[in-house]
């Protein structure tokens, strides 16, 4: 399905207007961290043509047996050996995804939302990407209560592909992992020519990286 060292879901962007579904991207995700935790995404996704066609139409078929009509949405859903399942579908954009989109893609996920909210034409151009897009998020194991150290930053902000690093969290910080995304110690935001160069990236973060929790 995604393949090693990539997790078992994907999200689908889509912009309905008038009744008319364009599903603009599915979003390829790393694998979840205990307890289902996300750990990051990566555009394009690694998916087949066959699993790509059968997730756009799971995910019309959701969109349509709810009724949407009008606006954007993000749909999330389970790959099994038997299938796409769906997870949910949300009336919104999908969070950190419109940055990935317009750095894989040039296609501006939040001008779409907006001409859809507007009745206005949606122009979307058929997937040419330009760069594997990632965001890898630093998360601390569950059962840590304080952040201690996180160095290796100004290294890794210095590695070919790396954008940058945002960091969330300080040396002192109490840490809950129950906060979900507001709980993450950072981001880092990067790009590869492939999906192995993205997971050699990924490898290189974890390598880089120093965490101390308690």
């Amino acid at each position: 399905m995604a393949g090693p060292g990539f997790g078992d879901y994907v999200s689908v962007e889509s912009v309905t207007v008038a009744g008319s579904v364009r599903h603009i991207e599915i979003t390829g995700k790393f694998p979840l961290a205990p307890p289902f935790r996300e750990t990051g995404y990566v555009v394009p996704a690694t998916l087949s043509a066959g699993w790509r066609r059968a997730v756009f139409e799971l995910t019309e078929a959701a969109l349509r047996a709810l009724g949407v009509t009008v606006g954007v949405t993000h749909t999330e859903v389970k790959l099994t050996p038997a299938g796409p399942r769906l997870i949910e579908v949300n009336g919104r954009l999908g969070g950190y995804v419109a940055d990935l989109v317009r750095r894989a893609r040039r296609v501006d996920l939040v001008r779409s939302a907006l001409a859809a909210a507007l009745g206005h034409g949606v122009d979307i151009p058929e997937p040419g990407y330009r760069q594997h897009a990632f965001q890898y998020f630093l998360t601390a194991p569950m059962a840590a209560t304080t952040l201690r150290r996180l160095d290796g930053v100004d290294r890794l902000s210095r590695v070919p592909g790396i954008r940058y690093v945002e960091v969330f969290r300080q040396a002192g910080d109490r840490l809950d992992w129950r906060l979900g995304t507001l709980g993450y110690l950072g981001i880092v935001h990067g790009s590869a020519a492939d999906h192995a160069g993205v997971l050699a990236l990924v490898t290189i973060v974890d390598d880089l990286l120093t965490v101390e929790v308690e």
